[in-house]
């Protein structure tokens, strides 16, 4: 009985246009009376990922009930220029790992090896998890650390898909909290074997910053990086984009807005891959969203187009 509502409404919601107020209905209320908010189950994605998916979360739901039928779920134009910059690297930095997804499509299409961090428990054993599923095709260290700007610990706020340092989303409680070890970038790197990472990936909840200030050994070598940028979380921890920018900036970088769908609209072919300088007028656009995703690179515009087009 799951398994067919399962089949059946994730057909109905990757094929047939709908309301997002309908879809949203199908895959929250009407899913978790049917199947029960502590359901789990393993999923093959179209693109042959395998990963155990549960019902806390929005990608969850996205990738129990869309990912046997469409390759690019969860923030596509971002997942499309990972896989890109992810080939024929050796090392590939992405925190947080979550329940791997990123970390995984990212695997898939390198020789190499990416080191995935999840300091949350649960989470860290849900990745551990799925990437055991898929050791026979993948490279993967996984580690239990937060990142920043010294080694040490730190307490992190346990929120589902948005786990922070930073208590931004309200309403936590000693219950939600989890002391967790914490190192530096360019420890990291050493401590993995590795002279430096050739991407860096960081999804970390407004700790970017803070990441990249523990990075400066690494940042010589000037890594293609890709970060999620929250000005409100941001402004929690007393930073802001435009700090982040500057500090970027001050290393030789440029930066592009990704030209993503934040709000989650997945795609079965693999997207055009859209890069909107800073600088750019159209990049105001994205201010609306309570988070977007960056691209910072010493690469010019002759070698990008090869891969994306530059948005003025």
């Amino acid at each position: 009985m799951k398994t067919l509502f399962i089949a059946v409404i994730g057909w109905i919601v990757s094929y047939i246009p709908l309301p997002q107020k309908i879809e949203n209905i199908l895959l929250w209320p009407v899913a978790s009376r049917v199947l029960g908010v502590d359901y789990t189950q393993e999923v093959r994605l179209k693109n042959g990922i395998r990963i155990q998916v549960g019902m806390e979360d929005a990608l969850n739901r996205a990738l129990l009930f869309k990912g046997p039928y469409i390759v690019y779920i969860w923030e596509p134009v971002t997942m499309r220029l990972l896989e890109m910059l992810s080939r024929h690297k050796k090392a590939i930095l992405i925190a947080g790992s979550h329940i791997g997804y990123t970390v995984l499509m990212s695997a898939k299409e390198t020789t190499g090896v990416v080191v995935a961090c999840e300091p949350v428990t649960y989470l860290h054993d849900r990745s551990k998890k799925n990437f055991d599923l898929n050791k026979e095709k993948t490279r993967i260290t996984l580690v239990k650390n937060a990142l920043g700007d010294k080694g040490g610990s730190v307490e992190i706020y346990v929120a589902n898909i948005r786990s922070s340092v930073i208590p931004y989303s309200g309403g936590h409680t000693d219950a939600d909290k989890e002391t967790v070890k914490m190192t530096t970038i360019d420890i990291l790197a050493k401590e993995t074997g590795h002279l430096h990472f050739d991407i860096i990936f960081l999804d970390i909840e407004g700790y970017e910053l803070f990441a990249l200030e523990g990075a400066k050994a690494n940042l010589a070598h000037t890594p293609d990086l890709i970060l999620e940028v929250c000005p409100q979380v941001l402004a929690k921890s007393g930073q802001t984009k435009e700090a982040l920018y500057n500090f970027l900036q001050k290393r030789g970088y440029s930066i592009y807005i990704i030209a993503d769908n934040y709000e989650s609209e997945a795609t079965s072919t693999a997207p055009a891959v859209g890069l909107i300088p800073l600088s750019s007028a159209e990049s105001i656009q994205y201010a609306k969203f309570r988070y977007f995703n960056i691209y910072a690179t010493v690469k010019d515009t002759k070698s990008l187009s090869t891969m994306a087009t530059i948005q003025s």
